[in-house]
């Protein structure tokens, strides 16, 4: 790997990671963003991303599950329909035409999602029907596991929008949510991509740190909402890279 390339990637993937935590997500659209941008192959940008995810969201479950209740129920609803899809996503090897362009879609909702001003804590919550609940599981799980995502940057703002879960509540779900479908979709994977630059290992080793950081500012007393904006327009432009490329 080109040290430039290296050099830009220890720089953006922790700082990924310290966002995307602080609100309860693993940080895989920025991650695959940010090496879409330079180039690394896309089989093996989804196991990265897929293993960062794994750690980063844990430490996220953890800080947030300290300060609220975990909603068991509904994440075992949620986890039964999605994690087979991921599964089978996961063993799906898209073109890389078809790929940019899915990617490049969920990089301008991840974005939207980072501008959105986060609700209180107090809102009114409602029962979903479990089925409507596992049939919006199973689509988010496989498209997680196609493009090497953990899905919570699809699911949370679903929760929200749909008055199924507060906004504490939903970085609970999405945190377990995005570790357990980042499994699937690496044992999905797993024969078909295997990461090949050991320099890679360095960024890995930089990331998780940043991620538990945030994961324990987000929960307990800091809102990063500048920064989540400044990294929704990064979002952005690097979507708009992947539909002109």
């Amino acid at each position: 790997m080109d040290s430039n390339v290296l050099l830009l990637l220890l720089v953006l993937m922790p700082i990924a990671a310290l966002l995307y935590a602080s609100v309860g997500h693993g940080g895989a659209s920025a991650y695959l963003a940010v090496m879409a941008t330079v180039g690394i192959p896309h089989s093996e940008s989804r196991t990265i991303a897929l293993i960062l995810n794994c750690f980063v969201a844990s430490s996220a479950f953890i800080q947030f599950g300290r300060m609220q209740p975990i909603p068991w129920k509904m994440l075992g609803v949620l986890l039964a329909a999605s994690v087979p899809f991921a599964y089978i996503g996961g063993t799906i090897d898209v073109q890389d035409g078809v790929y940019r362009p899915m990617l490049g879609v969920v990089l301008v909702f991840a974005a939207l999602r980072m501008f959105w001003r986060q609700p209180s804590n107090t809102e009114v919550v409602r029962t979903p029907p479990w089925w409507m609940l596992m049939a919006l599981s199973a689509v988010i799980g496989l498209l997680s596991g196609i493009l090497g995502i953990g899905g919570g940057v699809l699911l949370s703002p679903a929760l929200i929008l749909l008055s199924w879960s507060t906004a504490k509540q939903t970085a609970i779900i999405s945190s377990l949510y995005i570790v357990v479908n980042s499994m699937a979709g690496l044992a999905g994977a797993w024969n078909a991509a295997l990461v090949t630059d050991v320099s890679v290992l360095s960024v890995v080793g930089v990331t998780i740190p940043a991620g538990i950081v945030g994961a324990y500012i987000g929960a307990r007393w800091y809102s990063p909402t500048i920064l989540r904006r400044v990294l929704a327009c990064v979002l952005l432009v690097a979507s708009i890279k992947l539909f002109i490329s």
